[in-house]
């Protein structure tokens, strides 16, 4: 059996019976090995999921008054995925909560089935969708019904602007909830 030379720059593989075999376009594997054509926002479902989580176990501490909690704690926890997405997700979301919560209000979200079994996946989704403005939410069952109703979670985001003055989203934000915010 002949051996082939690695060539400068990669390294050889291991198939499955432990022979070396060189990585090139035609195994497929170099594709495999980078995600194979998987779409970068392929963990955003997982992302929003420990978000809320995180979301509403400091929600949950902050209303009681105990078992209090680190939002570094929550989302750079060893089982998480994408740890740095989900703690900005989760940060963000709590420091927009009031615009978030002012916003399903104004929408017929509030009055919805998922608001009522998982408000805090609710409220990343929001979050992620109007007020970051990516809008790259999935296809669970939850985002499609947050989905559905964007374009009136913008008309209220409009209509919050006009009614409070301000220029962008971050100038709803009151200066408490950024300290408050800060010190989760």
């Amino acid at each position: 059996m002949r051996q082939e030379k690695p060539v400068a720059g990669r390294r050889p593989e291991k198939t499955s019976v432990g022979r070396r075999h060189e990585n090139n376009a035609s195994t497929g594997s170099r594709q495999e090995k980078a995600g194979g054509g998987r779409s970068p926002h392929a963990d955003s479902g997982r992302v929003h999921a420990q978000a809320a989580a995180a979301v509403e176990r400091i929600v949950r501490a902050s209303e009681t008054r105990r078992g209090g909690c680190a939002v570094k704690g929550l989302t750079l926890a060893a089982g998480n995925v994408a740890k740095r997405a989900t703690h900005a997700v989760t940060c963000e979301t709590l420091r927009y909560l009031p615009v978030i919560k002012d916003l399903i209000a104004a929408t017929n979200l509030a009055n919805s089935a998922w608001m009522k079994a998982k408000p805090h996946l609710v409220y990343v989704l929001v979050y992620d969708l109007v007020v970051s403005g990516k809008g790259t939410l999935g296809s669970g069952a939850v985002q499609k019904a947050v989905l559905s109703h964007k374009a009136a979670l913008r008309a209220a985001l409009a209509r919050l602007l006009i009614k409070h003055r301000a220029a962008r989203v971050e100038d709803l934000v009151p200066a408490t909830t950024e300290a408050t915010a800060a010190a989760w």
